[in-house]
């Protein structure tokens, strides 16, 4: 065997591993993203439960930092994606959910608001 034939048998077993080492790389890179895909359309968006803040049948009044309010509407939860790169932009990930009376659910930013206003509801029947 010549000194050629003998760089060019090391350059291919080198070439091997590095082959094997990036097609893992590539069949992980790829599996991840499927799996992200499949949660993605079995869950897309996931409303979180608040604990002890706006709960039970408490209506408010929002006021947003552009001037606009909506009005007797209830705190669902905490709009969230499961998957961090989604089709939906960063900004937009996590929002506020609120529904009104005629179950119209708003979908609103934490910072876009201004005042929440809270609509104590007296019980009737006491004096």
């Amino acid at each position: 065997m010549s000194v050629f034939e003998k760089a060019f048998a090391s350059f291919i077993n080198i070439f091997a591993i590095v082959f094997a080492f990036a097609l893992g790389i590539m069949i992980l890179a790829l599996f991840f993203k499927l799996l992200n895909y499949a949660k993605t359309k079995l869950y897309g968006f996931t409303i979180h439960k608040t604990n002890g803040f706006l709960t039970g049948s408490s209506t408010v009044t929002l006021h947003l930092n552009n001037g606009k309010s909506f009005e007797n509407v209830k705190l669902i939860g905490v709009a969230d994606r499961l998957i961090k790169d989604a089709e939906m932009p960063y900004c937009l990930s996590n929002m506020l959910v609120f529904e009104s009376a005629d179950a119209q659910r708003y979908y609103i930013k934490a910072d876009s608001i201004r005042i929440i206003q809270e609509q104590i509801q007296e019980e009737s029947g006491q004096a």
